[in-house]
């Protein structure tokens, strides 16, 4: 009588080993990658996310925007104006956010913000045309308690 051949299995082999590891790397490359995506935004986020820097790029944005654009009313918090193409939108203070309405959206242009003011920017002479507007935007850093405040003159080219 011949004793039953034991088939025990002690050890994985190469193939299964380098099969799992296969596996295992092709799980890990996209983990990797929005890791990295994070941290690089969040390395943005962070650099751009002082007052100053936002009082800027907002002075930015809105001397591009309104440059070509015709105002139809300003307010001490509130400017109305025309695109180019003749679709209006408004610009306001709405809480401590600065807010921009359109007709198809409504977007927080900024947020934490103290006060606003738009006054219209006269010629001299006695028919005190307006040709364009002074913005002052004054802001406070979350982080810091730090006010930082926009002042900015866009003239209108309508």
């Amino acid at each position: 009588m011949t004793k039953p051949l034991l088939s025990s299995r002690r050890a994985m082999s190469l193939i299964e080993v380098i099969a799992c590891t296969a596996i295992v790397a092709v799980l890990i490359v996209p983990i990797a990658a929005v890791v990295k995506t994070s941290g690089r935004s969040i390395t943005r986020l962070e650099s751009a996310s002082t007052t100053p820097e936002k009082n800027r790029s907002l002075g930015t944005w809105l001397r591009d925007t309104l440059r070509p654009c015709s105002i139809d009313a300003i307010a001490k918090d509130s400017l109305t104006f025309r695109f180019p193409d003749n679709s209006s939108a408004s610009i306001y203070r709405s809480g401590r956010n600065l807010v921009m309405k359109t007709a198809t959206n409504t977007s927080v242009l900024y947020d934490g913000i103290e006060s606003v003011l738009f006054e219209p920017l006269l010629t001299s002479d006695a028919a005190a045309r307006r040709v364009g507007l002074t913005m002052v935007i004054t802001g406070r850093d979350p982080s810091t308690g730090a006010t930082s405040a926009l002042l900015t003159t866009i003239a209108n080219s309508k």
